[in-house]
């Protein structure tokens, strides 16, 4: 008999995250996300996306700080997102038709806590966002364990001609990071550098 494990992912992310880190397939324990997802902005209408940022060169590159780094060419492009989702017409009406009262639908994990500080503070500074804020939750990938969103955005962050992973290079924060997705995974970062 072979264990296994039943998730609430829409199936394209359930086999990303059992290709990439179980060696026993993963159940899928649901369907299909629903049909209006298909009213989200063309750039996310699928259901596992990366937004590359490689192309905009050293503009794209991380900062370091000590500890940790931040992005803002990325943290731009994910409040870009944000504001298509939330901005974008009938979408996130039934999204939030949808949601439990209480619940954050959009996720936002960064891999570190300046890139979450970062997008938090530019978030507060946008306009577009007053009615939306309490929809989103931004976070850092050692708070997810055990989280899920509807939408999850992943800030992968680093960016450099080093090719430094930091500890983007451990398996597990990467799980956690790409797992936490029930309908739509967007993973935000320089392809280059992955």
């Amino acid at each position: 008999a072979t264990l296994r494990t039943q998730y609430r992912m829409a199936p394209p992310i359930g086999a990303l995250v059992s290709a990439c880190f179980y060696p026993v397939p993963l159940d899928p324990g649901r369907g299909a996300p629903a049909p209006w997802f298909d009213q989200l902005p063309e750039r996310i209408r699928s259901i596992v996306t990366w937004i590359d940022t490689s192309d905009a060169g050293r503009d794209s590159h991380d900062r370091p700080k000590n500890p940790g780094a931040d992005n803002p060419y990325e943290a731009r492009e994910i409040l870009d997102l944000l504001r298509s989702i939330c901005t974008g017409g009938n979408f996130i009406q039934s999204l939030i038709d949808d949601s439990d009262e209480d619940e954050k639908p959009i996720g936002v994990i960064c891999m570190y806590a300046e890139q979450q500080r970062l997008l938090q503070r530019l978030l507060s500074e946008q306009d577009w966002a007053t009615g939306y804020r309490r929809l989103i939750k931004i976070d850092t990938v050692d708070s997810y364990q055990g989280k899920e969103n509807r939408i999850i955005i992943v800030a992968t962050t680093r960016n450099n001609g080093r090719y430094d992973q930091g500890f983007l290079s451990s398996r597990e924060r990467v799980n956690v990071a790409v797992s936490r997705a029930m309908d739509r995974l967007v993973i935000v970062g320089a392809a280059r550098m992955w």
